[in-house]
């Protein structure tokens, strides 16, 4: 078991942490420096965690990067590729092409409702197909539908 001698009051030490500190039996000390002796193995793991996790990211880096030059050459060509009307058209216009966080974000969320109604128009779409496939089947018996009535799109009204 370590001894633990209580600091004297000294200019920098409050008497308030140097009554805590003799209230605190030795035991105690010891648990609380092997609880930080835990935390600083705990963090010196955890550094040790994020240097592999960057080593493995590296060539990451390098792919990103050959994909940012590549997209920006490719909207440098883009942008040359413009028509004058559209280089010199008014700073409202401009500001529309102007992608910022906020508008990819509303983007997103637009573009995901649209793909989530697309999905419900395709599944109900199949439903209504094979109830219409097993209806024509049912009711295939070579003669004429009745019922329908076939209306002349060019009649006028």
């Amino acid at each position: 078991m370590n001894t633990t001698s209580i600091p004297k009051e000294s200019p920098s030490s409050t008497p308030i942490t140097l009554k805590l500190l003799r209230n605190f039996s030795t035991d105690r000390l010891v648990d609380i420096e092997d609880a930080i002796n835990n935390l600083i193995a705990y963090v010196n793991t955890l550094r040790e965690d994020v240097a592999s996790i960057a080593v493995q990211l590296k060539p990451l880096l390098k792919n990103i990067k050959i994909i940012h030059n590549h997209m920006i050459q490719k909207s440098v060509a883009e942008v040359l590729a413009t028509s004058s009307s559209l280089r010199n058209s008014t700073n409202a216009f401009q500001n529309g092409f102007a992608l910022n966080d906020g508008t990819i974000n509303a983007l997103f969320s637009s573009l995901k409702e649209a793909r989530n109604q697309l999905a419900k128009y395709v599944r109900y779409l199949k439903v209504m197909k094979q109830k219409l496939d097993r209806n024509v089947a049912n009711d295939d018996d070579g003669a004429p539908v009745q019922g329908v009535q076939i209306i002349d799109e060019d009649q006028t009204f």
